[in-house]
């Protein structure tokens, strides 16, 4: 059965869409040393480089490209760096964008462009609908500026050009969205925009807790499990917007699928012009845009909650090389998160230093507080907001997956669909009822086997070395609680004699203004 004729059927499965058919990835990083035969047969690695000519292609990878059926294209390669330098960020993320477009239309196969975005591309909005938001500058004028202006005349104009964004990142990936604009009246192909929130370690597939880097959250849980974060800006009660991986993947890949079945029901969605301008606004037509976040959910996670769930695993399972005990508090007090950054941040890497120092050894908890100085700081905007997504469409490709298992499970529909159950009892797109604190204890697991790539049966050391730091972390905060107690009462004293002193001050001066008060005072 052809996919047009699976077109007509009221439901066809995923596998049936892809069937016969290659996909284009960019972003991923093959590892031969790990491949299996699976992978050898079924991928093929093709050399790129987002800020070179034509992606870096060679023109026998092009051609081999051309001819390869390729019916769908996953573009997620982006530069995430918040700090990274304005042309850098471009030429990646909003030039890299525009050559996948242009490579796009190179391939007569191709039916749909899947462009990974961010749910932050509009941070500037508290409201974000499911619509792409026209940027008040053309992106292909920036592109072409490319071209002739230096990176330092860039780094001059810099927060001129990204105005209400917060970093290059979200600047450049709000032009690569407003690309797809300027470039849809005459794309031979459709597109979706998939907007994630925060990327974190998988749900379920290929095992719970799976995270191989220090990106998103995973940098905040291990500076926490390794005793170094104390204390970061945050609302207790915004929603710390973590996705699991595993979940992205899945609406990206079916989103495709689901456009392809939907047709008629996704037109009629707007595009509307300019942040400021909700007026003027032209149809999007059957593409898609789809915000993939978890503060729609029943049981959002909030950022209060973040710390109990991370002190309570790595208290139990600690890192081989933990610095001090897991202790660690949000806030949004400005004046209390420097004071607690002063004295448990700051001074201890003053004091950790110095004894480094004593012992012959280089001085780095300084140099490591620095860092996480830094990457806290670009955070802080993104945990002192609250946004709403509309989730739209993002419930309708759950609802259309809900359909077809059901239809998988009992046999109903096309001869594809009775067999498909294999697929379809794994494949999950919704976070729906998910046990956070569950999910957070695998995510913690993760960065200990996937990101310090521990080893898991030295975990008795590891235990032993972080009793001997909570007994260090309880002692000194006796101490400094008696030390503080101790300087507290001085305090008082001083104050209540300085009163004393100032009181009889005072009766003094007024008795030397009225000299009859003084004579009276002398008669009694």
């Amino acid at each position: 059965m052809s996919t047009d004729d699976k077109l007509k059927e009221d439901v066809y499965s995923i596998p049936d869409y892809y069937e016969g058919s290659s996909v284009f990835i960019t972003g991923a990083t093959v590892r031969s040393e790990r491949g299996e035969s699976f992978a050898k047969e079924k991928i093929v690695p093709v050399s790129g480089d987002m800020s070179e000519d034509n992606l870096g292609i060679s023109e026998e990878d092009e051609r081999m490209l051309v001819s390869s059926n390729i019916s769908v294209i996953i573009h997620s390669a982006a530069t995430i760096k918040f700090d990274e330098p304005l042309k850098a960020a471009l030429q990646v993320n909003t030039l890299g964008t525009l050559k996948v477009i242009r490579l796009g239309r190179k391939l007569a196969s191709l039916k749909t462009l899947v462009h990974v975005s961010t749910a932050y591309s509009n941070c500037d909005m508290s409201h974000i609908g499911e619509t792409i938001y026209k940027s008040k500058m053309s992106p292909n004028l920036i592109v072409e500026s490319l071209k002739w202006m230096p990176e330092e005349a860039f780094d001059q104009i810099s927060k001129t050009l990204i105005a209400t964004k917060p970093n290059t990142y979200t600047f450049t990936k709000h032009l690569a969205e407003s690309l797809f604009l300027e470039e849809s009246r005459t794309l031979p192909f459709s597109f979706v925009i998939i907007r994630p929130t925060i990327v974190g370690a998988t749900l379920k597939e290929p095992i719970p807790g799976w995270i191989d880097n220090y990106s998103g959250a995973s940098g905040l849980f291990v500076a926490c499990g390794m005793g170094l974060l104390r204390s970061m800006m945050a609302y207790p009660d915004a929603v710390a917007n973590i996705v699991p991986v595993d979940i992205v993947a899945n609406i990206v890949i079916a989103s495709p699928w689901f456009q392809s079945i939907n047709k008629s029901d996704v037109k009629g969605q707007h595009v509307q012009a300019g942040s400021d301008d909700s007026k003027a606004s032209e149809s999007l037509g059957s593409n898609l845009v789809i915000n993939c976040e978890s503060g729609h959910i029943q049981n959002p996670l909030v950022w209060d909650l973040v710390p109990k769930y991370i002190e309570r695993f790595y208290v139990q399972n600690p890192f081989e090389k933990a610095l001090r005990y897991p202790s660690f508090r949000v806030t949004n007090n400005g004046l209390k998160n420097r004071f607690y950054v002063a004295f448990t941040h700051n001074a201890v890497a003053f004091g950790l230093d110095i004894m480094l120092r004593c012992t012959g050894q280089k001085p780095r908890v300084g140099l490591m507080y620095s860092k996480l100085h830094r990457a806290l700081q670009s955070l802080e905007y993104f945990t002192q907001h609250y946004w709403e997504w509309e989730v739209n469409n993002l419930k309708r490709v759950e609802a259309k997956m809900k359909e077809v298992q059901l239809r998988a499970v009992e046999g109903i529909g096309s001869d594809a669909n009775k067999h498909d159950s294999d697929w379809t009892k794994d494949w999950n797109v919704s976070i729906e009822g998910l046990n956070w604190a569950k999910y957070i204890e695998f995510y913690c697991l993760g960065t200990k086997k996937y990101v310090m790539k521990e080893d898991m049966a030295k975990m008795g050391k590891a235990r032993h070395r972080m009793k001997k730091l909570k007994l260090i972390h309880y002692g000194l905060l006796i101490l400094s609680t008696l030390v503080t107690g101790k300087l507290t009462h001085l305090v008082i004293k001083l104050i209540m004699k300085l009163w004393q002193i100032l009181k009889k001050q005072s009766s003094y001066m007024y008795i030397l203004r009225h000299p009859y008060q003084k004579q009276k005072l002398l008669n009694v």
